[in-house]
């Protein structure tokens, strides 16, 4: 049977499947199956299938395919979208099985049967990131004769139970689920042993009897990493990994079923490439293959990938499958058939697949795996003609030997002239620089070298095109959207091609781009948002951001890509981007610490990151004598304190200690001496200076010798020291003087003996006073020149001394009698308010303060004399009151009563009386209420604080009043009341100009005695409410 490829542009250059060398016809090379999943496409596109389900769109994906280009087809209908608007570079992406959501599951089969006989060699990089640690990833195995296309259970099962006719599975656990008895079947339970994260373990086949998935999948026996399947956490990406970082490689290798004890070895490394040798491999896994497996003839396999609550990225590439053993593998005989093609168009290569030598036995193309261009010569569309090109097969059959030495003719001959377009449709926005094409490709020209290009109709405003090339080119500046048609003509000869032009308006979109420092410090970096078709991210420098001992390395950004420094990105819709700078650790630096010219114990510190900052040490530890620690320098001799800080650079760091001379100081002391010691400038260290002379100093009794110093060195004045590295204090030395002495004692009026004192020396100290004087205290002795001795003195002495000392005496005081205040009585004891109240007794002291009934007086209210107090009675209701006089001294003053009597029993010529107020208090209003006023002396004008009660009494609302005049009893009757009658007519009048709707009587009741005028002599009027408003 004949299998058809279509080989387009240089045969699609070349395949990320392994080829081999055309071999001799005895000779085999088994084929490898490669899928890398590193760029936009596939190469065994017809044989997966892929399934998914769960949240956020879940579906495996091309991380290096742009999700806005058309899915890659895959076979029975399914599709391989891509994973971003911004992809991975061809060549760096891979497979995502599950994208960094939660609630998602992703499967990728390989539905073409594989055979088994040969065993098998599976490699390939599996990488679990970015998230927070979801279920995990398994690589299964299924009876390639099974075509139920059944997928297993997502969750702890990782995909595998389930799977009809499933055969094997490794699992990669980071949740940890998938060795829990409740993630596997009743019939396991032997050999599960709970949740276990971090993991790798082997399930073994599906038992039920229809091999239908419905039970079985356990653990096979030593299908785990003793003790318990954990390998530990550093087999498994976290949540700040990358998916380079993230990268664990896995070799499996599965002997050849015809083995007699036949094994499945699973190999995991940390880092590394898929080659490494298995015996490097920290993780080995041996394990007998299940009778299943041994009887399978053929096998398909897949890898499953799941979230839960956790979340994770799920990447595979790099996948590489091929037999164990070369000579296992069964053999295939390609054989190619002649073609003739027309230059420029495709070439169509032919072949068959044959199972023996004598290539008698051909076998069906769709029941193998094998590249499209298996077959192929090197013809290309720009090959000249005529042209006989050889034909060779040279691709490799998956899993088989695969012998291709028969070759094949290709005729090339003239075709029809024609042009090809590098580009067939021209895209961009108004006002930015389209693309520049490519040169027109010509063929089948007689005459190429005269060949002219035109286009038609005229390009838009902006674009240029080159009639040599066809090269279309500029800046459009108006919008367009059409097609223009090119032709070339060389001689007679001509050929046509269309061209789409379509030029937009600039498309803009709003865009929030996020910096966050990652696992920096400190610092940040501006967000950048605005509206347009393109950004530039904004440069690192201009960030704060710090890690010490850190380079910043790029950015990871919220879609899981990876951008550069000052990178600039095109923008195909609302962008809200995050990026996360990533660090580079710096080389570690050493520092060391010297001590220069001193000695000690140096500080030491541990190896610091460059850029890194450690704070300098003290030099506490080290010595040189005569000198001072100074500090430390590096280097480049840049000083550095003790206690500085200090980043560390591109080169180790060595800081010397520093040290200044000492400088000593020279002190001077007394001694005792009186007078200004000498002073001296401090001295450094190995220098000398000039012992001083004494500068005047003087000690009573005393003469001055010379100095000593702490070592009780002498030294005269004028010697010379060499200064030590220790401070000089130099003492002042004093040779006692010694005198003849006589002392005698004289009592001075007082009585009693004392014995004189005599000797020499050169002090005497003074006997004790034994005298004493009735009424006198003793004060001290006096010479004979009037100087003054204290008792016990000691004298200093300067000559012979002989002194006659009298005692001297202060007569002592008479203690003089406490004063103390007393009260003999109060009159009146009864009366009213306005009452004048006079409280005999002795005040030596001043009355502070008056208190009637608890309230007291106001200050200044009362007047006091040696024997009396007096004061005028407040207004209050009827009844005894307690008056207090308070002077500050205890014992207190005794307590005086007066009472208040009825208004009834006050006689000043006015009936029923309710109320009556004061001088300085009104009474309530009301009818009844009596209140009294004063004039000025000598006036019958109010006084200032009778006008400030009336106003404080509100007469507004009182609605008639009678007003009483009364005169003092001087003077003659005739003119008394007249008097009267003219002081209640002015008061009258007075309160008719306040409050003019007020009704006024006035009555002048001459010279009837009014107790409260006491104080005016009877100089006063009386105003009494008759009625008040209603």
């Amino acid at each position: 049977m004949k299998k058809i490829s279509r080989i387009l542009v240089l045969a699609l250059l070349a395949s990320l499947l392994t080829t081999v060398a055309t071999l001799a016809p005895a000779q085999a090379a088994p084929g490898t199956l490669t899928e890398n999943f590193t760029t936009s496409s596939l190469f065994n596109a017809n044989n997966w299938v892929s399934t998914s389900s769960g949240d956020f769109g879940a579906h495996p994906c091309l991380s290096a395919l742009n999700d806005s280009n058309p899915a890659i087809t895959l076979s029975l209908g399914t599709t391989l979208p891509g994973c971003s608007s911004r992809p991975d570079t061809s060549g760096a992406g891979s497979l995502f099985l599950t994208s960094n959501d939660n609630q998602q599951a992703g499967t990728m089969l390989y539905n073409q049967a594989l055979p088994t006989s040969g065993g098998l060699d599976i490699s390939f990089y599996q990488a679990q990131y970015g998230g927070t640690g979801a279920d995990g990833i398994s690589f299964f195995v299924k009876d390639g004769s099974k075509t139920d296309l059944t997928v297993g259970q997502p969750g702890g099962n990782l995909g595998y139970k389930g799977i009809p006719g499933a055969l094997f599975a490794v699992g990669f656990d980071s949740y940890g689920n998938w060795m829990n008895q409740g993630y596997g079947d009743g019939e396991c339970t032997n050999n599960i042993l709970g949740g276990v994260p971090k993991a790798l373990a082997v399930r073994g086949p599906d038992t039920s009897d229809g091999k239908d998935g419905t039970s079985g999948f356990c653990i096979l026996p030593g299908g785990f990493v003793a003790p318990n399947g954990a390998i530990g956490a550093e087999y498994f990406g976290t949540g700040s990994d990358t998916r380079e970082s993230a990268a664990r490689p896995v070799r499996i290798l599965v002997d050849p079923s015809t083995n007699s004890n036949p094994k499945i070895r699973v190999y995991m490394w940390k880092s590394g490439s898929l080659t490494q040798d298995v015996n490097t491999a920290p993780i080995a896994l041996t394990v007998d293959q299940p009778a299943d497996y041994v009887q399978a003839g053929t096998f398909k396999f897949g890898f499953s990938s799941s979230t839960g609550g956790a979340k994770d990225i799920h990447a595979i590439w790099g996948l590489g499958i091929a037999p164990l053993i070369a000579e296992s593998a069964p053999t295939i005989y390609v054989v190619p058939d002649d073609v003739t093609v027309r230059a420029g168009e495709a070439a169509i290569y032919t072949y068959k697949f044959y199972s023996d030598a004598a290539k008698t036995i051909e076998i069906a193309a769709n029941t193998l795996s094998y590249p499209q261009n298996i077959c192929g010569s090197a013809y290309t569309l720009s090959t000249n003609y005529p042209a006989t090109l050889p034909i060779t097969c040279t691709g490799a059959v998956a899993m088989y030997n695969t012998i291709t030495a028969d070759r094949a003719i290709l005729t090339v001959v003239r075709g029809t002239p024609s042009i090809e377009p590098a580009m067939n449709t021209i895209t961009g926005s108004s006002g930015t620089p389209i693309t520049t094409t490519a040169a027109y490709t010509a063929r089948n020209f007689l005459n190429i070298q005269d060949l002219r290009y035109t286009i038609s109709p005229t390009l838009p405003a902006g674009l240029s095109f080159d009639a040599t090339t066809g090269v279309i080119s500029g800046t459009p500046i108006s919008l367009s959207a059409g097609t223009y048609t090119v032709t070339a003509i060389s001689s007679t000869e001509s050929a046509t091609a269309s061209v789409i032009i379509n030029i937009a308006a600039p498309l803009t979109y709003v865009y929030t781009i996020m910096y966050d420092k990652g696992a920096g410090t400190a610092g940040f970096l501006n967000a950048q948002r605005g509206t347009g078709s393109s950004v530039t991210l904004s440069a690192f420098s201009t960030s704060t951001m710090v890690k010490p001992g850190y380079t910043f390395r790029d950015w990871l950004g919220s879609d899981s890509l990876t951008y550069v420094d000052a990178q600039s990105i095109t923008i195909n819709g609302a962008l809200n981007l995050t990026l996360t700078a990533r660090w580079s650790t710096n080389p570690s630096r050493t520092v060391t610490y010297n001590a220069g010219a001193g000695t000690g114990i140096v500080p030491t510190q541990v190896d610091v990151l460059q850029g890194e900052t450690f704070v300098v040490a003290v030099g506490t530890g080290l010595i040189q004598p005569g000198y001072t620690f100074a500090g430390w320098k590096d280097l480049a001799e840049t000083a550095y304190a003790a206690g500085a800080s200090y980043t560390a650079g591109v080169n180790n760091v060595i800081l010397t200690a520093q040290w200044s001379v000492t400088s000593q100081n020279v002190t001077y002391v007394a001694n005792g001496g009186t007078g200004v010691v000498p002073t001296q400038a401090n001295v450094a260290t190995g220098a000398t200076f000039t012992v001083a002379a004494n500068s005047g100093l003087t000690k009573a009794g005393y003469s001055f010798i010379g100095w000593k110093n702490a070592a009780d060195t002498a030294y005269a004045a004028g010697a010379t020291i060499i200064m030590g590295a220790t401070n000089i204090t130099l003492t002042a030395q004093w040779l006692i003087n010694s005198y003849v002495y006589a002392v005698a004692f004289e009592a001075n009026g007082g009585t009693g003996t004392m014995s004189g004192l005599t000797g020499s020396g050169s002090s005497v100290a003074l006997s004790p006073n034994t005298f004493t004087r009735t009424g006198y205290s003793f004060l001290g002795w006096m010479d004979d020149t009037s100087m003054t001795y204290v008792d016990g003195q000691t004298l200093m002495l300067v000559s012979t001394t002989a002194l006659a000392l009298h005692a001297q005496w202060l007569q002592d005081k008479p203690v003089e009698p406490v004063l103390t205040d007393k009260i003999t009585s109060i009159a009146p004891a009864k009366g009213f308010a306005n009452d004048q109240i006079v409280i005999t007794g002795e005040f030596n002291h001043v009355i502070t303060s008056i208190s009637i009934d608890g309230k007291l007086l106001p200050a200044n209210s009362w007047t006091q004399t040696k024997t009396t107090v007096t004061f005028i009675a407040p207004t209050h209701d009827v009844g005894k009151v307690d008056i207090k006089l308070i002077n500050g001294f205890t014992p207190e003053l005794a307590t005086q009563q007066f009472e208040y009597l009825k208004l009834d029993d006050i006689k000043i010529g006015i009936d029923d009386i309710k109320c009556l107020g004061t001088f300085d208090k009104a009474c309530s209003l009301k009818p009844g209420a009596v209140q009294p006023v004063s004039f000025q002396l000598a006036s019958n004008a109010l006084s200032a604080k009778s006008i400030k009660t009336l106003k404080s009494w509100k007469l507004q609302n009182a609605k008639q009043v009678v007003v009483y005049g009364y005169a003092s009893p001087e003077g003659s009757k005739a003119l008394n009341d007249k008097l009267t009658k003219k002081r209640a007519a002015e008061v009258g009048a007075w309160l008719k100009k306040t409050w003019p709707n007020l009704s006024i009587k006035t009555m002048g009741l001459g010279t009837t005695y009014n107790r409260l005028c006491k104080p005016f002599k009877n100089r006063c009027a009386m105003i009494k409410v008759v009625t008040i408003k209603k």
